[in-house]
């Protein structure tokens, strides 16, 4: 999924469907939200401040919506791992992030984010943004072709679905056509039938386990963000070869993958999909008392000096 330029990079992200879809992205954020203490909800309500019945999905897809506006925000969806799936899966980081004409990728991306968010100066519109993206890269990250070079990330793999061949590629059936084959609902669904589907979804993967303990076995070191990153981006492509690129090139364009590949998919997507939420959950939790942690800081220093001027 390299892009060498900005233009070429507009080209790919016209070509290619949302990471997970609009579903996955609001799944991955409500299931998060469902796992999150009530302070922190209220935390993140506030500094998403909307008043029009939007919710935390809706700032899970804002990157999504707005990368067309901004290109050079296109690297920071993803890794290149340069593998050799089936047969090799494997990231090296840093050489498979980003090169010399593209800025960074999805794991200096959350890097960048997550220290923005935290720091006390920095504006609250910005922060708003930060939070959005933060959001949206841990669902991005946990999407296996997220995480791959080979055949820009499954897109040039023409593949069929629902027997449909002409406008079915590897990577949109991983974004989508899974994910809504999954959930019952079409691949042309509304806005409605999306967010009805992820919030039902997000409450079945969540059932009853909706603990705390939960949280504590996920990495949540937001000062050195990169060990928890790289820790979920290699286990997103361990799948490459594990199951996605599998069967090889010649049985995945030739056999409708809504069938018995569809039903070997379900079981990893909906972990990805459950983990990425639970890891969320773990990293706005220890995000946001950071950042309150380093703004109560701020403040204490601020008035010392105050003091010290009288």
């Amino acid at each position: 999924m390299r892009i060498s330029s900005v233009a070429f990079g507009v080209s790919c992200l016209l070509s290619q469907a949302f990471a997970w879809g609009e579903v996955g992205h609001r799944t991955v954020a409500y299931v998060a939200y469902r796992y999150l203490s009530l302070n922190t909800q209220v935390y993140v309500d506030n500094i998403l401040n909307y008043h029009d019945g939007r919710d935390i999905g809706d700032a899970a897809i804002w990157p999504d919506q707005i990368k067309y506006g901004r290109p050079y925000t296109a690297p920071w969806h993803y890794i290149d791992a340069r593998d050799s799936p089936p047969t090799l899966c494997g990231l090296n980081y840093p050489a498979d992030c980003g090169d010399k004409e593209s800025d960074g990728c999805i794991i200096t991306a959350l890097h960048n984010y997550t220290t923005l968010f935290m720091d006390p100066k920095t504006h609250p519109l910005t922060r708003q943004e930060a939070l959005k993206y933060v959001i949206h890269f841990i669902g991005d990250i946990h999407q296996p072709l997220h995480t791959e070079d080979a055949f820009r990330g499954g897109n040039e793999i023409p593949v069929c679905f629902r027997k449909a061949c002409s406008h079915h590629n590897l990577h949109s059936v991983w974004d989508r056509d899974i994910v809504h084959k999954l959930v019952g609902i079409p691949t042309a669904a509304t806005h409605e039938q999306e967010t009805k589907a992820a919030k039902d979804w997000a409450d079945r993967l969540v059932g009853v386990d909706a603990n705390l303990s939960l949280l504590k076995a996920e990495c949540d070191d937001v000062v050195d963000p990169d060990q928890c990153s790289l820790a979920w981006a290699r286990e997103s492509n361990a799948w490459i070869c594990k199951y996605v690129m599998k069967p090889g090139l010649e049985w995945l364009s030739s056999n409708d993958l809504s069938l018995e590949y569809f039903d070997g998919a379900v079981p990893i997507v909906e972990y990805q999909v459950k983990m990425g939420g639970i890891r969320l959950a773990a990293w706005l939790e220890a995000m946001i008392a950071r950042a309150q942690s380093m703004q109560s800081a701020r403040k204490g220093t601020q008035h010392v000096l105050r003091e010290m001027e009288f």
